[in-house]
């Protein structure tokens, strides 16, 4: 979670999105990435790829956020970075 500078709310994501912008779901806003971390000095606690992103919808049947517990270790880590 990041915390918003101006609120104080913990914001519990954003998308960085490929052609440098990021959107929050929370304002419901895109703006370039340098914006935003200027604006919001978020923290990043997890990162996931798109492929990530997508088994971890289809595996835990919600769009996130994910705790790190969500996360697929020791064997299952190589499939999870579609390594298989």
């Amino acid at each position: 979670m990041a915390p918003d500078m101006k609120s104080g709310v913990n914001i519990l994501r954003a998308l960085e999105l490929p052609d440098g912008r990021v959107y929050d779901p929370n304002r419901n806003e895109y703006m370039p990435k340098a914006e935003n971390y200027s604006r919001y000095k978020p923290s990043e606690c997890l990162r996931f790829t798109r492929m990530q992103a997508a088994k971890l919808i289809v595996d835990e049947g919600h769009w996130g956020p994910w705790t790190e517990s969500e996360r697929p270790g020791g064997e299952d880590e190589a499939a999870f970075n579609g390594q298989d």
